[in-house]
């Protein structure tokens, strides 16, 4: 299933074209990106239990990530090398960005965090923050992604209220980001 996304300019979310109540995060690639779901949620490999809620996007090692969203990095890990399945608990190289109201998203199994992405900055929508990977517990490139409660690389995953009117991609849908890529929140 193709899933399209819309973009309200005023916002830095978008929200899935079936209605929801609710704005999503943007998708964590370049706006124009065809990215193939490999597991969503309550996916019958990672996400259970803490997983729950969390989305794997197959991809190209080196390809650009973006933050989903405004926020502060609280987290980053940048010392794992592909083949290190146990690196960082399984997360790989990885970034945590809080976004305020109870609300952040993880970004793991990254080949790279991007070098000027550390704990305490600010980061926008659309800002690069690293580079897709295959690092920690993943057995393909692959990002995966998720909103979580709190600012721990391992947080539980979590849904946004009203999220089941929403189509939320699934396993074997490809999505297309409309997340503009920036290089600073200037």
């Amino acid at each position: 299933m193709r899933i399209a996304l819309t973009t309200f300019v005023s916002l830095s979310f978008v929200v899935l074209a079936s209605g929801c109540p609710r704005e999503l995060p943007s998708l964590p690639f370049a706006a124009g990106s065809d990215v193939y779901v490999i597991q969503g949620w309550n996916g019958t490999q990672t996400h259970q239990d803490h997983m729950y809620y969390a989305l794997d996007f197959a991809g190209t090692v080196g390809t650009h990530i973006l933050a989903a969203s405004d926020g502060t990095v609280v987290f980053t890990y940048n010392e794992c090398s592909e083949g290190e399945p146990f690196c960082n608990n399984d997360w790989g190289n990885a970034v945590v960005i809080n976004h305020g109201y109870g609300e952040w998203t993880n970004y793991a199994h990254l080949e790279s965090v991007a070098p000027n992405i550390a704990v305490g900055m600010q980061v926008c929508r659309g800002q690069f923050i690293g580079t897709l990977g295959n690092t920690g517990g993943s057995s393909s490139p692959h990002l995966h992604f998720q909103m979580q409660d709190s600012g721990e690389v391992s947080g539980n995953s979590i849904a946004f209220d009203g999220f089941e009117e929403c189509d939320i991609p699934e396993a074997g849908d490809t999505v297309t980001s409309q997340n503009k890529e920036i290089t600073s929140c200037d």
